[in-house]
């Protein structure tokens, strides 16, 4: 996730001197999500608008336990106190019911409403498959989080200009580890999701002449619905409105789409001329450095978001303030903005959308080797205003005023070491951004570029699809560079425990 919060971070910095199609097909040991979805629309702005759902996961015990329970995350209650911060009022599980077997399952929210426990009907052992149906009636407020509806004209807030992005929605069951599943609280500034590799076959209708783009491939039915389905992903975002613009380009197999507004010249024009060559030459550039792009098409999507940007497999979210000139922002600052925020997020698409990690636990696993993404970007694709020392320099100094933490910390640690002068989200930026990418660029250094390059390869190439730890990154690191050469670097950066022997 690309926060506005990095822009500060940076300046800070400155004084101070965030598969579908995935290659992989075993789809017998993916859960599948089957979901049937409405979207509604609003008679005036300000009103909650509603998104009614049902969806069958079927699901296997691939742990060593018995399933008595499962966990669902659904994370709509939380987007709701997110958006409404100020507003006074508990907001609950979207999860209307659920049924196994034809039984209704009982279930409720934990102290975080995103958490929600199920008691199973039939207990599912390992090894074995069960399935549930659950129900559920979302409610999206206007506004910029993950789960929201806007307007493609500002000035406007006419129901029929009305744009609906949903980030994850579905609810869909966290990883199963360590005797437990998956929990890390729901925070702004971060992301708390932990999935496996899924398949989504999803049945969409919207309010009438409604576009819609998702995560995976689309058929646009006559009836004006929509059916997605996407393979071997770890979760499902969606954008549908009206007049909706679409630029494509076919770049190294992978079809590359733009979603812009389509009734405003200036977006359409930064969506030509800025958002479709970053996003094609970023699929260029990290193919060649990371290894090939995992699924067959990419949607970058431009709609209203708090932060800058955010990511989902194949789909990508940019901020539309970054289409459109204002007092706030030169036209440079705001081309930059828009390309720093682009090549951040498809970074993604191969740390965090195909090798996946805890980003609770372990963000600095996703959010470090985004962070590097951009700058290799730059790097390769000649632009002399982003020097490697300089952005190197940058990362380390201001991981080391905002206190030199370790950048493998969960959350929670770097809330506890918030102070009124570095508050939990600078400390977590800070660290897991910038300290992260810090030690990456200085183990680019140590081990010298071909070295470092044939290693985020390895680990791409032979954790695509998987899950992996801070540990397995560093025990890989030793194996290919050696502990005394590393040594030093991995006790500055990381908890002993992750340190290999």
């Amino acid at each position: 996730m690309k926060k506005q919060i990095i822009s500060a971070v940076m300046a800070l910095a400155l004084v101070l001197t965030g598969c579908s199609q995935g290659k992989k097909d075993d789809r017998a040991e993916r859960t599948q999500y089957k979901a049937n979805i409405k979207v509604g629309t609003v008679e005036k702005a300000g009103d909650l608008l509603t998104v009614e759902g049902e969806e069958e996961i079927t699901f296997k015990n691939y742990s060593k336990d018995t399933w008595d329970s499962i966990v669902l995350r659904d994370y709509n209650p939380s987007n709701l106190a997110e958006e409404k911060a100020n507003e006074d009022g508990g907001y609950h599980t979207a999860i209307t019911g659920i049924t196994q077997d034809g039984k209704d399952v009982m279930f409720h929210e934990e102290q975080d409403p995103s958490i929600v426990t199920a008691t199973l009907a039939n207990a599912v052992k390992p090894g074995k498959t069960g399935k549930v149906t659950v129900k559920f009636s979302l409610k999206i407020p206007k506004g910029s989080c993950r789960q929201s509806y806007s307007f493609v004209d500002k000035n406007s807030e006419k129901p029929e200009d009305i744009v609906i992005a949903l980030g994850p929605f579905l609810p869909t069951l966290p990883v199963y580890e360590n005797g437990g599943w998956a929990k890390g609280d729901y925070f702004p500034y971060g992301e708390c999701f932990y999935t496996k590799c899924s398949d989504y076959d999803v049945h969409m209708e919207v309010p009438e002449g409604f576009e819609a783009c998702a995560t995976g491939t689309d058929k646009h039915n006559d009836d004006g619905s929509y059916d997605f389905k996407a393979t071997n992903v770890r979760d499902f975002s969606v954008m549908t409105g009206k007049n909706l613009g679409v630029f494509e380009e076919n770049v190294e197999g992978v079809s590359v789409k733009v979603w812009y507004y389509g009734n405003n010249e200036e977006v359409k024009k930064a969506a030509k001329e800025t958002m479709l060559p970053a996003s094609v030459n970023s699929i260029k550039i990290y193919n060649d450095y990371f290894g090939k792009y995992a699924y067959e098409d990419l949607d970058v999507v431009l709609c209203s978001y708090a932060f800058g940007g955010m990511e989902s497999p194949a789909f990508v979210r940019i901020n539309d303030d970054y289409a459109i000139q204002s007092e706030d922002m030169t036209e440079e600052q705001r081309e930059h903005h828009m390309i720093e925020t682009i090549v951040h997020e498809i970074g993604h698409e191969w740390f965090y959308s195909a090798v996946g990690n805890d980003q609770y636990n372990e963000a600095w696993l996703d959010e470090a080797f985004a962070t590097l993404a951009s700058m290799i970007y730059y790097e390769k694709a000649g632009d002399a205003s982003h020097d490697p020392a300089s952005t190197g320099s940058m990362w380390k100094n201001t991981w080391k005023q905002s206190g030199s933490l370790k950048v493998d910390l969960p959350y929670s640690e770097y809330e506890k070491a918030g102070t009124m002068e570095f508050p939990a989200e600078f400390r977590y930026t800070c660290t897991v951004y910038s300290g992260g990418a810090s030690f990456l660029y200085e183990l680019r250094k140590t081990m010298g570029e071909d070295d470092f390059k044939a290693l985020v390869q390895e680990w791409y190439s032979s954790n695509q699809n998987k899950e992996v730890t801070t540990k397995q990154f560093l025990e890989l690191v030793v194996k290919k560079a050696g502990k005394e050469k590393v040594n030093g670097l991995l006790n500055t950066y990381f908890s002993k425990e992750n340190i290999p022997a």
